[in-house]
């Protein structure tokens, strides 16, 4: 159905308007319209829209519109004025309405974003405590007893420790795992107490259950096999559990030599080269110890694949 054309406010009534204050008519594609739920005619509308900026509509301003007596001897012009009236009232109500449904809004928005922030800073805060709780020394346990130089003992914690610590919380740390740290000294004894008290600074109650010391004892297949069941139990478990195992093999100056030594064995190097190299993604870290580590064939050395840390006691 042709919707027919509708009233706008009368070129009278904006004629009689200040011109600072005039304003061009509103185009309007409809008939009738409901404010704050009460229903009002299109000219009613128009006119509230247009005088609502200025205040409430007198009789005076729309006199020209009638005539003398419609003006002086009815209520025609007082209910029109007042229908313009409630209708500026009913959009001031909306007008507000839609503000507090606004601000509402932004402080839903504005508490989500704050329940955000707090989440997060209590994962932060979580997981700064775990780091600290791998960090912290014991003095009856861990790196705490091993009476390290400063140098070593930041190494070890920063380079080592932190990482390790970091990846139990998010496995994509994984990549910042030493794949071998190499302790070398004059003192096997020592070499292998630090070894032990550095697995027990990673693992802490699960030392028992994923620390493996693996020794070569001149049998290259055994000891290949034994290294390669240890490894493969080992990423089962952090498949399954998330715990990592920490393998030792003491005595590496004496496993992996320099080919200029009599006992240098190339596969048993060969074998090791490789094995190294994805240890942190298998779940596993290789901590081996050294009286010597000029005895031990350079690739093992230089290649930070290998041994990413290496300290001398």
């Amino acid at each position: 159905m042709k919707i027919s054309s509708i009233n706008k406010c009368s070129s009278n009534l904006v004629s009689q308007m200040p011109q600072k204050n005039k304003t061009k008519s509103l185009p309007v594609t409809f008939q009738g319209k409901i404010i704050n739920g009460h229903y009002y005619s299109d000219k009613v509308y128009v006119d509230a829209m247009e005088l609502g900026t200025f205040g409430h509509l007198t009789p005076d301003l729309i006199r020209e519109e009638y005539g003398f007596f419609e003006y002086y001897f009815t209520d025609k012009v007082e209910r029109y004025v007042k229908k313009v009236n409630d209708c500026i009232d009913d959009l001031n109500i909306e007008a507000k309405n839609r503000l507090k449904e606004k601000e509402k809004k932004f402080n839903q928005l504005k508490g989500d974003i704050q329940d955000q922030l707090d989440t997060i800073n209590e994962g932060q805060k979580k997981k700064e405590e775990k780091i600290n709780s791998f960090l912290a020394l014991d003095e009856h346990k861990g790196l705490g007893v091993c009476q390290l130089s400063k140098e070593n003992l930041d190494t070890l914690l920063e380079e080592v420790v932190r990482p390790f610590a970091e990846s139990t919380i998010n496995k994509e740390y994984d990549k910042q795992v030493p794949n071998g740290v190499l302790i070398s000294g004059k003192d096997e004894y020592n070499n292998e107490k630090l070894a032990r008290e550095l697995a027990y600074q990673l693992l802490k109650d699960d030392f028992d259950f994923c620390f493996k010391k693996v020794k070569y004892e001149d049998d290259v297949e055994d000891f290949q096999i034994r290294l390669n069941k240890t490894k493969e139990r080992a990423f089962e478990k952090y498949q399954k559990q998330g715990k990592k195992t920490v393998i030792y093999i003491p005595n590496f100056d004496e496993t992996a030599r320099t080919p200029d030594h009599d006992d240098y064995t190339p596969s048993l190097n060969r074998f090791l080269k490789s094995y190294f190299l994805n240890c942190a993604e298998q779940g596993c870290m290789i901590i081996a110890s050294a009286q010597n580590s000029q005895d031990i064939e350079r690739p093992f050395l230089i290649n930070q694949q290998r041994f990413k840390v290496s300290i001398k006691i």
